[in-house]
């Protein structure tokens, strides 16, 4: 029931960040596509730190390094495929 809170309560605050997010990039002189990657990278954060709360909290802290290990990866293989993109952006 706990972890069913904490997923609740990071979806929501996942969410919020997002939105806040939007709202802070929407000052800045950045394309939208831009903003809103970023918007969403950010809510993506927060859900992925509630998941690795949950998985500890439930005892599985060997998922929970797999998550983290997973992103880092993930955010790995991103930066090097986008590399080139952007710096052609920049």
């Amino acid at each position: 029931m706990f972890a069913i809170l904490v997923l609740a309560v990071a979806w929501l605050m996942s969410r919020l960040t997002t939105g806040g997010m939007r709202r802070l990039l929407q000052r800045r002189a950045l394309p939208p596509l831009l903003r809103e990657v970023l918007a969403r990278v950010s809510g993506v954060a927060v859900m992925i730190v509630g998941l690795y709360i949950v998985f500890r909290v439930a005892g599985l802290t060997t998922v929970a390094m797999s998550v983290v290990g997973g992103t880092g990866l993930i955010g790995i293989v991103l930066g090097i495929a986008f590399r080139e993109i952007s710096e052609n952006f920049l």
